[in-house]
């Protein structure tokens, strides 16, 4: 008998446990059937016309967790709070109610996506259209973290069930094409917000669709694109320069692209590569001073670059740039930075040749006048070629001053380091061209300027 009683226990505690399983089984059945009847509760309410009581019906439904993944209950939400919103109850409008049958809507689409399919496509399309519309909007208004908000639900939208919730309409049945360009600008939207933002690494991969996607495909969220990778923390270079390959393949005229190109390439260290690329894109724009200019700019870099010393023709690289210059300076006479720089290619060739000068002025003095006639007949010629080469050098100097001058109280931060060296290179020309009235007005020019 002793044995017998705790069997008897096991045998009572495993019948209760069966029990309390199925009346929690019958409790939870009752509860989700109960909930159903809020559903169609509210439904009824709808029908009558009554959206306050509809709305609490659902809402208590939908807070259900056996009922808010349900099929039928989301639909029914969806109804009631576009009606809501179509009805612009003063109380509820603030609140944006389709926002709530949208996300209704939404997850519908990924629980059962075919269950009502043709009315939640057209309701799903006007919340994409009410979504953008209040994305502009809170644009309009400062207020990003909205206006975000809403271009990316718009992209949800768009995206549901794959990116092929809507392929299957035939064009002339549903506005398609008109989803996708709203979709696709309010990426880019979102995507630009974020640029300025400084919030880069969320932008890049929006970006990364956004140029894919040919009706965003544009040269400036190409270059934000290429911006957005120069910003971000990480080494980017890869991707910048695929992304500039991609993008000047599909526009190979578009200037603000070129000029993107060449600072990667120049930034990069690459100054063969993009010698390469402004010489190809002057032999296309020969008349283009901007990219003579650079292209000028970049044989003076040569020049003066000790690592190119010894492995380019100095006499045949300064002529190039002599050339470009040339060709800047005729198609925009009034640009300082152009008369500038020209002066410094001219200015650096004399300043070689003052240096040998001052070499052999050495050893003249050291074997005396009359033996070192062959030293003097070197410095004499050297002598002639670098007052030629000041001369030039002062003639471009003088116009880019005489552009400089006369606004320099007001002149720009860039304009003020090249009024700042002009007069430096002036007063040191002058200096050694003997011209000591023009000397003495420089140094004071300098002087003034350096203390305002």
């Amino acid at each position: 008998m002793n044995n017998v009683i705790p069997n008897l226990k096991i045998f009572l505690f495993s019948i209760m446990k069966k029990t309390f399983l199925v009346l929690a089984a019958i409790a939870f059945g009752s509860v989700a059937y109960s909930q159903d009847i809020v559903v169609e509760s509210a439904l009824t309410e709808l029908k009558s016309g009554n959206l306050d009581q509809a709305k609490i019906d659902i809402d208590r439904a939908i807070a259900y967790p056996g009922t808010k993944e349900k099929p039928k209950a989301l639909y029914s939400k969806s109804r009631i709070y576009m009606a809501i919103q179509m009805q612009k109850l003063p109380k509820y409008i603030d609140s944006h109610p389709y926002r709530e049958a949208a996300y209704a809507l939404m997850k519908l689409a990924e629980v059962k996506p075919d269950y009502e399919k043709a009315d939640v496509d057209v309701n799903l399309f006007n919340c994409a259209i009410m979504f953008n519309n209040d994305g502009v909007t809170a644009f309009n208004k400062k207020n990003k973290a909205e206006g975000v908000e809403c271009m990316l639900n718009v992209v949800k939208i768009h995206d549901l069930n794959g990116g092929k919730r809507y392929e299957k309409y035939p064009d002339d049945k549903f506005p398609k094409k008109k989803l996708d360009t709203i979709a696709a600008n309010a990426l880019s939207s979102a995507a630009i917000t974020y640029f300025e933002d400084s919030n880069y690494s969320t932008a890049i991969p929006l970006f990364e669709q956004i140029v894919a996607n040919p009706i965003t495909r544009t040269p400036m969220n190409f270059n934000l694109l290429i911006e957005s990778y120069s910003y971000s923390k990480g080494n980017h270079e890869k991707e910048i320069f695929a992304t500039i390959d991609a993008a000047r393949k599909a526009y190979p005229n578009d200037k603000n692209l070129r000029n993107n190109e060449m600072y990667f390439y120049f930034k990069a260290g690459k100054q063969e590569e993009l010698i390469k690329k402004l010489e190809d894109a002057v032999t296309t724009e020969p008349d283009n001073a901007e990219l003579n200019f650079n292209l000028a700019v970049l044989y003076l870099n040569m020049l003066n670059s000790k690592e190119n010393a010894a492995k380019i023709n100095h006499t045949e690289v300064a002529a190039k740039a002599e050339a470009a210059f040339t060709k800047a300076v005729a198609k925009a006479p009034d640009s300082p930075a152009y008369n500038y720089n020209f002066g410094v290619l001219y200015y650096d060739q004399g300043r070689v040749l003052n240096e040998q000068m001052n070499a052999l002025a050495d050893k003249i003095n050291e074997k005396g006048a009359k033996n070192a006639k062959t030293e003097q007949t070197q410095y004499d010629g050297l002598k002639k070629s670098r007052d030629d080469f000041f001369a030039k050098a002062t003639t471009y100097f003088e116009k880019a001053y005489s552009l400089l001058d006369p606004r320099s109280s007001s002149l720009n931060k860039e304009d003020k380091v090249t009024y700042s060296n002009c007069l430096t290179a002036l007063k040191d020309a002058y200096t050694i061209l003997g011209k000591d009235d023009k000397y003495k007005e420089m140094k004071a020019k300098l002087d003034a300027f350096e203390q305002q």
